[in-house]
């Protein structure tokens, strides 16, 4: 047994281990969805599916392991592996039609969203064989990433995968997705956009648009005829960013663009019911660094303040804005006593 400071060689070697120790699909699948989805495999002779003594509570912490496990497989089917391997692989051939199928049936059996489904998109770009992702990316109807916080990879993730369906996502959802992308990553976001020309409703609540991409974003969307719902909120698009979305309302008088929070009373409601549960579970807050999500909010709210004064969409709009100063207040004071108990 090897133990390495560094994490992300340990789950290295263990997704190398297990790829070289599976030797048949069954193998395969029933790995897949007990590292992705907790189901205890049935006895099985694969010595990485004998110790099933572990805690699955917190599934997210086998998913980097995983997507490096689709890499070595990817590996091994293409005989890079062969000097570690001593048993062939039974009907290596078909893994990845096998493997297409399982990818397929969970994208349309189970309703994936966040984490889970952006560590499938992971593992099919891991996986990178063409085959399994053009079966498996029709069933992807529908994509929320609600509160995830995007890296440049995860952009990557998604042009990969929806490349090979560009005629099937409805929804896309990228709310409070934080502010990490980067030039290289919203190059990605957009590249994935123009290949899914079929997007019905897309939610943009991303940091890192600015004017430019906006501009970029309208280039995209003047393309997409069945566009209905562009919700494009806490970000700054500037003046000129205002104007192309002014023109883009003009080129398509169908399409709704929702520009701020204050705009539209569901998505009110909808940051009042994430508030609330922030607030219930505090720990919540911490780990998955909520603050700059709300400072967006905040800010996203008190610039439409300006403008709305009366009726139900200000009443809501005052009491998520208060909701938010309390609990970042509460916050601030909850660190600041921590730190004044260590010194």
């Amino acid at each position: 047994m090897f133990s390495f400071f560094h994490l992300t060689v340990q789950e290295h070697l263990a997704a190398l281990y297990c790829a070289i120790n599976l030797f048949s699909q069954e193998d395969i699948i029933e790995a897949l969805d007990f590292w992705c989805f907790g189901q205890c495999p049935p006895s099985s002779t694969a010595a990485p599916l004998q110790n099933t003594d572990l805690n699955m509570d917190k599934l997210e912490s086998l998913q980097m392991f995983t997507r490096f496990f689709m890499g070595m497989l990817r590996a091994r089917l293409g005989g890079k592996l062969d000097g570690l391997v001593l048993s062939p692989m039974k009907q290596g051939d078909a893994i990845p039609g096998r493997l297409g199928l399982w990818f397929q049936d969970q994208f349309k059996s189970r309703k994936l969203e966040n984490q889970t489904a952006l560590n499938l998109l992971h593992c099919l770009m891991e996986f990178h064989t063409k085959e399994a992702t053009s079966m498996a990316a029709p069933e992807i109807k529908k994509l929320n990433l609600f509160k995830m916080k995007l890296s440049v990879v995860d952009c990557a993730a998604m042009h990969y995968v929806l490349q090979f369906s560009p005629h099937k996502l409805q929804e896309l959802n990228l709310g409070m997705c934080g502010n990490n992308l980067g030039p290289e990553g919203v190059l990605e976001l957009w590249t994935a956009l123009e290949h899914n020309t079929t997007v019905e409703e897309l939610y943009l609540d991303i940091t890192g648009i600015t004017e430019r991409g906006t501009t970029n974003i309208v280039k995209c969307l003047s393309k997409n005829t069945s566009l209905k719902t562009l919700t494009i909120v806490g970000n700054d698009i500037g003046e000129i960013g205002r104007k192309r979305l002014r023109e883009l309302e003009q080129c398509r008088p169908g399409l709704r663009i929702i520009a701020n929070f204050v705009d539209d009373l569901g998505l009110l409601q909808a940051y009042l019911d994430w508030v609330d549960e922030i607030q219930a579970d505090r720990d919540q807050f911490d780990s998955v660094k909520n603050a700059d999500a709300l400072q967006s909010v905040l800010k996203g709210l008190q610039v439409a303040g300006e403008r709305v004064e009366r009726g139900e969409n200000a009443e809501k709009a005052k009491e998520l804005q208060t909701k938010i100063v309390d609990l970042l207040k509460t916050s601030t004071d909850l660190i600041r006593g921590q730190s004044l108990k260590v010194m």
